[in-house]
């Protein structure tokens, strides 16, 4: 299994923000830093999916429900 963590820019302060139960892979940052989009395999069933949650890992929700494997969420920036 695997999980997401996050720390300060020079390395310190890591903290674990998902659990061990899953696996998770590919977090992308909003570009405001208030949110990580990411694949996990969180629920039953075949394949992974994309969920978004907060920066402090709370708040998962589940953006993608299919049969396939997702692989690499990423954030769409328009211009004004």
């Amino acid at each position: 299994m695997s999980a997401i963590y996050v720390m300060d820019a020079d390395g310190s302060n890591v903290v674990q923000i998902t659990d061990d139960e899953f696996s998770y892979a590919r977090p992308a940052w909003s570009p405001d830093g208030e949110r990580i989009a990411f694949i996990s395999d969180r629920d039953e069933g075949f394949g992974s999916n994309v969920y978004l949650m907060n920066a402090d890992g709370s708040q998962i929700t589940q953006l993608v429900d299919n049969l396939r494997y997702e692989y690499s969420p990423c954030w769409l920036i328009t211009p004004d």
